[in-house]
């Protein structure tokens, strides 16, 4: 959640680097290093990149992990469920 508002992450990409299948994310580091040879094969990647993701978020390095994201995540709002929601009806 944080990322959504950290100033470092600017973008998102569609990237298989994670699972092996597409998605969009937050550009990161690993996106970064691994996109260009991420292999197509769910859930077998997922499988081989889920450990390094789980070290990732015990280490709080958001540059490890797959953040996905809607490419509006600009506009991410904070506050109760009920609250937006409330606001989106208005």
């Amino acid at each position: 959640r944080a990322a959504l508002r950290d100033p470092e992450f600017t973008e998102t990409v569609v990237t298989r680097a994670f699972t092996g299948r597409y998605a969009r994310a937050l550009r990161n580091g690993f996106i970064d290093k691994h996109d260009a040879h991420a292999v197509f094969g769910f859930p077998q990647a997922a499988m081989i990149t889920g450990p390094i993701q789980a070290a990732a978020v015990k280490l709080g390095d958001p540059h490890g992990v797959g953040m996905w994201t809607g490419a509006q995540f600009g506009n991410v709002r904070t506050g109760s469920a009920t609250d937006i929601v409330q606001e989106l009806a208005i």
